[in-house]
């Protein structure tokens, strides 16, 4: 799911710099958490992966396999414990752990992770502020899909200067799980930069039907089969099985 933003966004970022030169210093603005260095931790619902962390293979191996783990024990122990789908509660820190985990292990190499600077997840009053900043000259297109291949070497042809640039690509709402398959409602928006999108707008300036884009944005994670998602306080609660 990581990746597949990460296109759409260099996508949508190369589609506002054709309007004007306003439009394009908003879509490559970075946000505060990554520009500034103090007063990033004080918030417990906030939680920040750096590049440091996430460019040590040992360390994004551990987040992975912790992550997992806790998963399975939880689900396993809600299979025992009653009838009802098993589930787990996950706090922002927890959070960005999902991101990581639910990367691939075809896609989770470390130029993957090279090209991720930072991850910021927020989770207050039932919705998800979560996001990514990448160099999107370092993401190693050979490890896309063709046509996504494709649509990033037209936007790098168009636009060259996007290509060693950092842009902040996230998701804003309250995103669900229909099946596995994220799925975006009409109030959850996509940022890239300081720019704000709907799912229509994403879709329209894409070429992309809203399903195709849900279709874009799966989630899975290890061997375990996500059912749903929801937002509830400052938690996301996860439910699914076990194989």
């Amino acid at each position: 799911m990581i990746k597949r933003i990460l296109v759409i966004g260099l996508v949508l970022a190369a589609g506002a710099g054709v309007g004007a030169i306003a439009a394009w210093q908003q879509a490559t603005h970075l946000p505060g958490w990554y520009t500034q260095t103090e007063g990033t931790a004080t918030d417990p619902d906030i939680a920040i992966l750096t590049a440091e962390q996430l460019q040590q293979p040992e360390e994004v191996q551990q987040i992975r396999l912790n992550f997992n783990r806790t998963v399975e024990n939880a689900f396993n122990q809600g299979e025992s414990a009653s009838n009802q789908p098993p589930q787990v509660r996950l706090n922002a820190q927890e959070f960005n752990q999902l991101l990581v985990a639910a990367l691939p292990e075809s896609a989770a190499s470390e130029e993957v992770y090279s090209a991720i600077k930072g991850i910021e997840t927020q989770i207050k009053q039932d919705r998800l502020k979560s996001g990514a900043v990448v160099n999107m000259g370092e993401l190693p297109l050979e490890q896309l899909p063709e046509r996504y291949q494709q649509m990033a070497k037209g936007v790098f042809s168009t636009f060259p200067a996007l290509k060693n640039r950092e842009v902040y690509v996230g998701i804003e709402g309250q995103p669900r799980l229909e099946n596995g398959r994220l799925v975006l409602d009409d109030q959850t928006r996509i940022k890239v930069g300081n720019i704000s999108l709907s799912q229509q707008e994403v879709s329209r300036r894409l070429g992309l039907s809203p399903a195709e884009l849900n279709r874009l944005l799966t989630l899975n994670v290890g061997n375990l089969q996500v059912q749903d998602l929801e937002f509830s306080g400052n938690t996301a609660i996860l439910k699914g099985t076990t194989p």
